[in-house]
């Protein structure tokens, strides 16, 4: 990681510190350009959820998917939709 980049860890911390309702991880697997595995931002993600002491609502959507908030009300996760067909709940 870069210094442009923030680590899983200092996501979650800046999603503590900045009382965050809800926070969406972004920018990542993608391509294989960082020094670790496709799934390593996710899993130490992961990890450093699971070693906070207070519940987080922490988003990770899959390429193409969505979330809507609107007036402070969250709806499902919707995955893309192929063309001419309804989106699905992905949680």
């Amino acid at each position: 990681m870069g210094p442009v980049h923030m680590t899983p860890e200092q996501a979650v911390e800046a999603q503590r510190i900045l009382r965050v309702q809800t926070a969406i991880a972004t920018h990542f697997g993608t391509f294989a350009l960082a020094d670790d595995s496709m799934a390593g931002p996710i899993e130490r993600l992961n990890e450093a959820l699971g070693k906070s002491n207070q519940p987080m609502d922490f988003r990770v959507l899959a390429e193409g998917e969505s979330c809507c908030f609107t007036d402070g009300e969250r709806s499902p996760c919707i995955k893309a939709a192929p063309h001419g067909s309804h989106g699905e709940t992905a949680r």
